[in-house]
């Protein structure tokens, strides 16, 4: 099993890999941008093999990348069309404040947590033109991997964990470099006491410089 998810973690890197020389060998435009996100978070997390609970809680995240944009082509098509493929490269840092648990089986609640995460962020989309003229929008998915630092709430107790994310985002245009996004993150989280599914539903903008 665990042969196989290196197998998959290493031939995702290599597709991302060939995918940005692509685009850099075609030309592709570049600018680098910012982005700030905010929203609501339902988590749940696995306490024993029979018993999950159920929190709710927000998130904030906050990313900054190299956004590459390179026109695609119609089959005989020599000119420009209004499609094209978004690759951003770039650094995420989010932070999420989790709410305790519903009542478990043994009559406790799982604790509520706020962690601070930070690490890497592939972005791969397809813009494609608006519902008003000089209008675009892109459909796009996000992944990325997060070192955790994380405290349970109201209390001296701190711990860490690493968490593998996967989201889809939907941007609109709105002026000649600010954007407005949502997105629905979905994150595993690899926790010492109860592995966790983190989903969030959130909204913001992006400004490219």
């Amino acid at each position: 099993m665990r042969s196989d998810i290196g197998k998959i973690r290493t031939a995702t890197l290599f597709g991302i890999i060939m995918l940005f020389g692509m685009v850099v060998a075609r030309g592709a435009e570049a600018q680098p941008q910012v982005g700030l996100n905010a929203g609501f978070t339902n988590a749940w997390t696995r306490i024993s093999a029979s018993d999950v609970g159920y929190h709710r809680g927000w998130n904030v995240v906050a990313n900054a990348g190299w956004n590459f944009d390179i026109p695609l082509r119609t089959p005989g098509d020599t000119s420009r069309s209004g499609l094209a493929l978004s690759l951003i490269p770039g650094l995420r840092t989010q932070y999420l404040d989790i709410g305790p648990s519903n009542w478990l089986l043994d009559g406790s609640r799982y604790r509520a947590w706020n962690a601070l995460g930070i690490g890497p962020e592939m972005s791969a989309g397809i813009i494609f033109a608006g519902p008003f003229a000089g209008v675009s929008q892109e459909l796009s998915l996000d992944t990325a991997f997060l070192a955790n630092f994380c405290n349970y709430t109201d209390t001296t107790l701190y711990t860490a964990y690493t968490s593998w994310l996967i989201g889809a985002r939907y941007t609109v245009q709105v002026g000649a470099r600010l954007s407005v996004t949502a997105s629905v993150p979905v994150e595993f989280a690899a926790r010492a006491d109860g592995s966790s599914i983190i989903v969030g539903l959130s909204v913001g903008g992006r400004y490219a410089f």
